[in-house]
């Protein structure tokens, strides 16, 4: 696949006029890694926290790069004295993004692009948008935390491509959606990935917001911040999509969630925007009642006017949420109803998103939930199951927000009868250091609520199986579907629902 030059940076540099020598370039690939430059490539030297691309162009030309893009101005652009043509632009991620993009022959404006984010729930409204979609006969390609792959009628995960972030980089994300015949996609769009406009050159159908709570303060410094980059997925992403019947679906229990409507509602005449509530009857989706059981939900929607009755195996009253934006936003785009209400039952539960395991009448849920807000709602969902005792395995990440340690423990003395404090990924920190912040948040307890200190995670997992009795549900927290844990920059093996099923194994 070729392109010219200027076809690939027409109106993206800061000087758009190419010298008619070049203009007709031809241009085999695009990159933002040296080491990864073929010949005839346009290399991006991007500014990265720990070092500058621009220090990688010489690099990049002995490789074979026939034009650099870098983000100066014009003075400092003069000042450079590359041996290949060199172009600047003001945002150079964004116009990386629009380059491949257009490099990909546009791969998102013939695919149905629908688009999550927030801070809990993008990885179950994305999976269970993905399995309702292929259910319905339309193949969908799945991009988030389990991965990039096609989830198609008979799923089968083992084909999925591990990623390195949530939201992929858009040299990974644009390319498998080129070579990927699904129809469909369904995006995870986290806030680092929206800041670094990974999914900027996307055409969007729909996008969801589902909450904001507390995480990744230690990349985006303040909770504005933070809600400033999720509402860039509608406000820039969708509304500059060219998709004709674009929609929103937002949950205005939640503060900003509220806010968000109302700016999008009122200032963007382009997007239907619909909000969902638990709470406000007048919400354009609301759920007007639910029944939980260990064998999942029963559920009445008021969906646009109508009322309409659902079933589903999922448990939990978070997955409520995820189930109804779901559906709302399938149904605005155009899906029956009567076949969502069809295959709903048929959607399996997310790996590692409170996967069951039982023995000898003890209920083990792994989950992935790593924010006060996603801890809360978990052991609310047991709770919910009446469980004898709840028993809590969790620890957090290093070199992540310091701050909510103790606020998680907080949450397990207040839901859970006993917890176990014990290692997450402490990557470059001691785990003994992480497990000292999240005690702090354990001294205040509630009457018959104890704890226990045992770092070792698979001895902690297992401690847990060996003090329950039946009748009793154990929450194993934080990792969910990982097979890793990191410690000092290295990745071992190691998985969580293994660890269960080895450990029930053992006991009967």
């Amino acid at each position: 696949m070729q392109h010219t030059l200027k076809y690939l940076l027409s109106e993206l540099i800061i000087d758009s006029r190419l010298d008619t020598s070049l203009a007709d370039l031809l241009i085999s690939g695009v990159s933002c890694d040296s080491r990864s430059v073929k010949s005839g490539e346009i290399f991006f030297a991007i500014p990265g926290a720990k070092s500058d691309g621009l220090a990688f162009a010489e690099q990049a030309i002995s490789a074979g790069a026939v034009a650099i893009v870098v983000e100066l101005n014009l003075t400092e652009l003069k000042g450079l004295n590359l041996k290949v043509p060199t172009f600047s632009t003001n945002n150079i991620r964004k116009t990386f993004t629009l380059v491949l993009d257009r490099f990909y022959n546009n791969p998102s404006s013939n695919k149905l692009c629908l688009g999550v984010t927030g801070t809990n729930g993008k990885t179950s409204t994305t999976w269970i948008l993905s399995r309702l979609l292929a259910l319905l006969g339309k193949p969908t390609t799945l991009v988030g935390t389990l991965g990039i792959g096609q989830v198609e009628k008979d799923l089968d995960l083992t084909k999925f491509i591990q990623t390195n972030n949530t939201t992929p980089g858009p040299e990974l994300l644009l390319k498998y959606l080129h070579q990927d015949p699904a129809p469909a996609t369904s995006i995870e769009a986290t806030s680092q990935g929206l800041a670094q406009s990974r999914t900027s050159s996307i055409n969007w159908d729909a996008a969801i917001f589902t909450n904001l709570t507390r995480d990744h303060l230690d990349l985006h410094g303040s909770f504005e911040e933070y809600g400033l980059l999720k509402a860039k997925l509608f406000s820039e992403e969708l509304a500059l999509s060219n998709k004709k019947n674009k929609v929103a679906i937002i949950n205005i229990d939640d503060e900003f969630g509220s806010q968000l409507f109302d700016k999008i509602k009122n200032d963007f005449a382009n997007i239907k925007a619909y909000s969902l509530s638990f709470t406000n009857c007048a919400a354009d989706i609301f759920c007007i009642s639910n029944a939980v059981s260990p064998a999942g939900l029963e559920f009445k929607l008021k969906l646009f006017g109508e009322e309409h009755d659902f079933k589903s195996a999922l448990v939990g009253q978070f997955n409520l949420w995820n189930l109804s934006s779901s559906i709302a936003t399938l149904v605005a785009l155009g899906f029956p109803i009567i076949e969502l209400q069809k295959v709903l039952p048929l959607v399996e539960s997310v790996p590692g998103r409170l996967e069951h395991f039982s023995s000898s009448g003890i209920n083990i849920y792994v989950d992935y939930a790593h924010t006060p807000d996603a801890l809360d709602s978990v052991q609310k969902s047991l709770l919910e199951l009446n469980p004898n005792r709840l028993i809590t395995v969790f620890g957090c990440g290093g070199d992540r927000d310091r701050g909510k340690r103790p606020i998680m423990a907080e949450s397990v003395a207040k839901f859970s009868d006993i917890a176990i404090v014990t290692s997450d990924n402490p990557r470059s920190e001691e785990p003994s250091a992480i497990a000292d912040e999240i005690e702090c948040g354990l001294v205040k307890t509630r009457l018959g609520f104890s704890w226990k200190r045992i770092l070792d995670r698979d001895e902690a997992i297992k401690e847990a199986i060996q003090i329950a009795r039946p009748g009793d549900i154990i929450l194993v927290a934080g990792k969910g579907h990982e097979d890793y844990q990191e410690v000092k920059g290295v990745k071992y093996p190691f998985d969580d629902r293994e660890v269960v099923r080895s450990a029930l194994l053992n006991t009967k």
